[in-house]
């Protein structure tokens, strides 16, 4: 299918000043690199909806928090953690409801109305992702902070070049660093950074491109506008899939406009934060990567350097 011409040009802008032969130098020259990879979904927003901590519910006083965990029907992921309980959408009208007769014991006593909320909160969530919805692979890979220039790591790239299985494993992408050595360096390089999204649209039009992110905020270290996110983590329930974030836009490729989406982390049960994972790779002599058989196939990775690497040699410098 055809890409807008605004996603275009925003690729074109991102990696005018990338260079192809400086890229694929950086590559070429060294064996080990670093990459820390997370995966996030993102979906298109209801069309109706309200951020949860933009109602007014100050005359409700210590029941306002009550209300915004019913609201966000999840009580069991935030009543623990209610500094976090702001960062959902809801539903507009089954926020007014909920305002309307929150003092009305007679009202909640009907099981019509507590239907109709059902009902509510059953067509607000079907109405997300309606538009689109996929998965962005995260991908932030450090190549130049590991040379061969340095002593202990050549070490370790000759005990893996000299073992006698050594091509068995590398043609069946099995070689690994061991644990002891994940330790490599104190602060990775950002080399590259690489969104990679698999998306799908209302039509069921499926396709697999770079994307790219602005307006995230982020916490702490991490609030410098890259996507680098930490799951919510509840003081009892441990991580949860909300981001809290409400501003956060991708390049619609469909139609060419910055939208608001719904980020999630896919899977918080083996987050881990600020993780990197060393690997071997073993360049072919050329330009011509054989990207199943030079990087890894887990989380899309060479998909997204694939993709990378054209868009450079595409919208960058030679």
């Amino acid at each position: 299918m055809n890409l807008h011409p605004n996603y275009i040009k925003a690729l074109e802008d991102h990696y005018k000043d990338f260079s192809y032969s400086e890229t694929i130098q950086m590559i070429k020259q060294n064996r080990l690199y670093g990459a820390s990879s997370s995966k996030y979904t993102i979906q298109s927003l209801p069309k109706d909806r309200v951020w949860v901590s933009d109602l007014d519910l100050k005359k409700f006083d210590y029941d306002a928090f009550d209300i915004m965990v019913l609201l966000t029907n999840s009580n069991e992921e935030f009543e623990h953690d209610s500094e976090k309980i702001n960062g959902l959408w809801v539903s507009p009208e089954k926020a007014n409801l909920y305002i309307k007769n929150w003092n009305n014991d007679d009202w909640w006593e009907d099981e019509k109305n507590n239907r109709k909320l059902e009902k509510i909160e059953e067509n607000f969530q079907a109405s997300i992702g309606e538009k689109y919805k996929g998965v962005i692979y995260n991908h932030l890979i450090d190549i130049s902070s590991l040379t061969m220039n340095d002593g202990r790591l050549k070490l370790i790239v000759n005990s893996i070049e000299d073992k006698s299985d050594f091509e068995d494993k590398l043609k069946n992408k099995e070689i690994e660093i061991p644990f002891f050595e994940h330790y490599l360096i104190e602060e990775p390089s950002s080399d590259i950074r690489i969104y990679f999204l698999e998306i799908s649209n209302e039509n069921n039009q499926r396709i697999e491109i770079i994307t790219l992110i602005k307006d995230y905020v982020g916490y702490g270290d991490l609030n410098d506008g890259t996507l680098e996110i930490e799951p919510v983590f509840g003081e009892i329930c441990g991580h949860l899939k909300n981001t809290g974030e409400k501003d956060v836009k991708f390049i619609n490729p469909f139609n060419g406009k910055w939208e608001n989406i719904l980020l999630e982390c896919y899977d918080t049960s083996s987050f881990i934060r600020s993780s990197v994972n060393y690997n071997y790779t073993h360049h072919l002599g050329d330009d011509k990567f054989d990207f199943s058989k030079d990087f890894p196939e887990e989380d899309k990775l060479n998909k997204a350097l694939k993709l990378h690497l054209e868009n450079i040699k595409k919208y960058g410098k030679k």
